[in-house]
Formats: structure tokens, C-alpha cells, sequence
């Protein structure tokens, strides 16, 4: 059977919401997807939830495939094994804790047939037990016609996800393996940048679809300092396959300041463990070449005085004293700080 849409659900700890998830896939109003789930080796019951949800719904019971590893190999492993499985047209990742609104698909199927396009976006929530926050693209981010979407994904000014986007399956079956995400952490970024590379047009429909879970079980809303730290050598690998396939591709000058964001908005997420020693000694030795660059500035990056005394605040351990003033907006340095953090999951 020729499927429109293979949707991928990596499965690891998610017996609470993996439900919901499924029930929201089921009941999408397109046809012909192929769901495919990957347990990478989830210790709790949720593939046994999972399987209940299936059996409710027995019109797509025969397009969902069920993929297992024998030991846990992390996000960027648990979705590399569905796009090496995946039939259709176009891939939809989807993560177990978050959940579609169920005209998704159709919605973002039909527009991209009718654009011709490789890729289309959407915008979504932050949704959590207590809060719902819309996350909609600001009209830079587009452009006139979209002209500027691929352009800025490369060079991370868009919100660096899979999940609220379509993507023509070759895009991803195309990736050598040296430029596929290492950790888990800022693996969506390495996705984000090369598939965008690789595509020719880049459609945006402009209404929430997507629901995007914050809970603290998530990846990078875990707030122990072990954790943490953890999860900036995680972005420091994936960081390091960005900037080699920006150089294996020529174009590694032309978005250096997509790297430079990566780095400080990864980095800068240890801000919230001090004063602990720890969490400034990493956030210092963990990119000695960002603090050369604040304090000298290079051929990309003219170093002004906010950045270098923002740096020297940090380096001399005057932050949360001055955490007030650091982390405005008025006194931190744009070059330093993308907007956004803390990050949201």
C-alpha cells in the first residue's frame, strides 16, 4: 500500500500520556498513514497501553508496525529506526508525551501537495497541567512568500523541531551517517539544519496543530545539575555534526553565527544552577573558543563592551548577584543570548 504519511513515535517512559498521543494519531481524518512506533527498551507498561489503543481502533490496527530495541539507544537511534522503515511520502515525527490536533495531517498533506513543498511547518502549543502558550512564526521568520524559512532554519532563528513539520521522506533517507544527531540533546537542531539544506521548498500553514507536552519528565526539563551538565555534552556533539556539515557543504562562514547560537542558548541553560561551582565551571570550560570570541570578537563577530562585561560578570561569579540586570534584555548581549530560554522541555 503507497502511504501519504508514515508518522514516527519513538516510545521510552510514556505509559501516562502515550494514549492520548495514540488516540490523537488514530483519529487524524486523513487516510493511508502508516504509524510506526519504536519501544526503545521503555522500562514501565507503555507499549502495553499502547496495545489497547491499537485494538480500539481496527481500521488502522493493519497500518501500525511496532518496532523494538533490545537495550535503550536515545531519541536520535529510536527515530533513525523509523525513517529506515518508513513508506511514506512524507514523515511525521510525533513525541509519545505530546499529542495532534486530528486534522493535523490532512491539513499539512494537502498543503504541501498543493506547494509542491518539501517541507511544511505549523505553528503549536506549549501545553502543560497548567498552562497553554501558542507558539506562532513572526513574519522575519517567513518572508515575503516564505522565501526566508529555509533560510533561517539553517541559521537557527526558527524554532528547531521535527515535530511541527512535515517532511518529505527522502530528506531524511538521504542523510550520510556521519551528519545524523549523536545525544539526545539538541538532536532536533542537526535534523533542522540539514533537511532544510536538502530541501528546495519550505511551506508554512499558519494555525496550531501540534501540542507540545511540558512535564518534568522530559528530556531537558530534567533540573538536576547532573542532568544538566549531561545534557550540554550532549549539545556540544550534536553542535560539532552541525558546524562539519556546514563546512563539508561550503557554507560554514556564511552561517558561523548559527553555531555561535546553538553553543551560548545550550550553555546558558547552566545560568539557572548557579551560584553552584560546578555548573560555572562547566558553562566556562565547556566552549573555550565562544569566551575568546565575546571577549576579542573575530572576523564574524565585532566583541562590543556589553558582551565582554557580560562575560566578565559571569567569569568573576557576580551572577544570580547581578541576575537581575544580567538577564535583561537592556544589558545582555544579542551575539550571547538567543530568546527562548530556558528552553521549554
Amino acid at each position: 500500500m503507497k502511504y501519504k504519511v508514515s508518522v514516527i513515535v519513538p516510545i521510552f517512559n510514556v505509559e501516562k500520556y502515550i494514549e492520548r498521543c495514540a488516540q490523537s494519531l488514530f483519529e487524524q481524518t486523513l487516510d493511508d498513514i502508516e504509524y510506526i512506533f519504536v519501544d526503545d527498551a521503555s522500562p514501565d507498561n507503555s507499549m502495553t497501553v499502547l496495545q489497547t489503543v491499537i485494538d480500539r481502533y481496527p481500521l488502522r490496527k493493519d497500518h501500525v508496525r511496532i518496532f523494538r530495541h533490545e537495550t535503550n539507544k536515545g531519541l536520535p537511534q529510536a527515530r533513525r529506526t523509523g525513517i529506515i522503515a518508513a513508506t511514506g511520502e512524507y514523515i511525521q515525527h510525533v513525541d509519545s508525551d505530546d499529542y495532534t490536533d486530528t486534522s493535523m495531517l490532512e491539513k499539512l498533506y494537502k498543503k504541501a501537495v498543493d506547494e509542491d513543498a518539501d517541507i511544511v511547518m505549523c505553528d503549536f502549543f506549549f501545553k502543560s497541567e497548567n498552562e497553554e502558550e501558542l507558539h506562532i512564526m513572526n513574519p522575519y521568520e517567513i518572508g515575503l512568500n516564505g522565501m526566508k524559512i529555509r533560510e533561517n532554519m539553517i541559521d537557527g532563528r526558527i524554532w528547531p523541531n521535527v515535530w511541527s513539520r512535515l517532511t518529505k521522506r527522502e530528506l531524511y533517507q538521504q542523510i550520510p551517517d556521519k551528519y545524523y544527531p549523536v545525544g539526545n540533546n539538541a538532536e532536533d537542531s542537526v535534523f533542522t539544519i540539514v533537511t532544510a539544506y536538502y530541501s528546495q521548498k519550505i511551506a508554512y500553514l499558519q494555525e496550531p496543530l501540534y501540542y507540545y507536552w511540558i512535564s518534568n519528565q522530559s528530556i531537558t526539563r530534567l533540573t538536576t545539575l547532573e542532568r544538566m551538565i549531561s545534557n550540554q555534552y550532549e549539545r556540544k556533539e550534536n553542535t560539532s555534526v552541525m558546524a562539519r556539515f556546514l563546512k563539508d557543504n561550503g557554507i560554514y562562514e556564511k552561517y558561523y553565527l548559527a553555531i555561535v547560537r546553538h553553543k551560548s542558548w545550550g550553555r546558558n541553560q547552566l545560568l539557572y544552577m548557579l551560584p553552584n561551582f560546578r555548573a560555572w565551571w562547566t558553562w566556562m570550560t565547556l566552549y573555550p573558543e565562544l569566551n575568546w570570541t565575546i571577549m576579542f570578537g573575530n572576523k564574524h563577530i565585532h566583541s562590543g563592551w556589553n558582551e565582554k562585561l557580560w562575560f566578565a560578570a559571569i567569569a568573576l561569579g557576580l551572577y544570580p548577584k547581578l541576575n537581575k540586570y544580567l538577564l535583561s534584555k537592556k544589558y545582555r548581549p544579542n551575539i550571547i543570548w538567543r530568546s527562548g530560554c530556558p528552553c521549554k522541555k
